[in-house]
């Protein structure tokens, strides 16, 4: 280990003395004497080296807490990634849509949305399930925990609007069994015959009861004057049995 030490710290000063010397070996190499070209080529090397045994001592110094050891303490799954981990599964849906303030509910039954995790993501997939009259489409979701920024990240694709990838954040954790994420602002195409484009902010509200029962809440505001926001679109999910 003293003697990788000792390599590393003499490629450490060959590397600070001859970068000059690289940065004018670019483009110039036919133009450097013999000695130099020794030189830089010794650099090149040494540089090689140093980043083989940097790689190769890396474990070392992850056990003896150096700085690598973040990398490896943040990708732990913690508590969060626990609870998500609960919610595998397969999940009936109903989804309810008001258009706009006071308008009259769009419900729609038969909805199946599966959950899986991937490394510390749930992944969500919803689409019809079978003997279902509703079009076919797919919903497909994310939700993690970020440790080291200490906050929820949300990101979803809904093949039955054109509203893009919709990513979210939460400021802060979970507060009494709810994640409050805001999403990024889109211009909402409407639902009228004409494109409305129209600047909307959204938020997303997951609220848990229990562990086979969880509501999802998304309420507008758009940019029309009236500084009105309302209930817009709901999940009611419920765990198959």
């Amino acid at each position: 280990m003293l003697g990788k030490i000792h390599q590393i710290s003499h490629c450490r000063l060959l590397i600070l003395s001859g970068r000059w010397s690289m940065m004018n070996a670019r483009g110039n190499a036919g133009r450097l004497g013999a000695g130099s070209r020794r030189h830089v080529s010794s650099l090149f090397r040494c540089s090689s080296a140093l980043a083989v045994i940097l790689m190769a001592t890396a474990p070392a110094f992850a056990e003896n807490g150096a700085s690598a050891s973040a990398v490896e303490r943040m990708s732990t799954p913690g508590p969060e990634a626990d609870e998500l981990s609960r919610r595998v599964g397969k999940w009936n849906v109903v989804n309810t849509i008001w258009p706009t303030p006071g308008a009259q509910p769009i419900v729609m039954t038969g909805l199946v949305a599966e959950r899986t995790m991937i490394g510390p993501f749930m992944q969500e997939v919803m689409r019809p399930g079978p003997g279902s009259k509703i079009p076919d489409f797919q919903r497909i979701a994310y939700l993690s925990y970020d440790r080291v920024e200490g906050r929820w990240k949300y990101v979803s694709m809904d093949t039955r609007f054109p509203a893009g990838i919709m990513p979210a954040w939460s400021f802060g954790g979970e507060q009494d069994g709810k994640i409050s994420l805001l999403f990024e602002p889109l211009g909402f195409v409407g639902f009228g015959p004409e494109v409305e484009g129209r600047f909307t902010a959204s938020d997303f509200i997951i609220s848990r009861d229990g562990d086979n029962h969880e509501v999802a809440e998304q309420h507008f505001l758009q940019a029309n004057g009236s500084g009105k926001k309302w209930l817009a679109v709901q999940y009611n999910y419920t765990r198959q049995p």
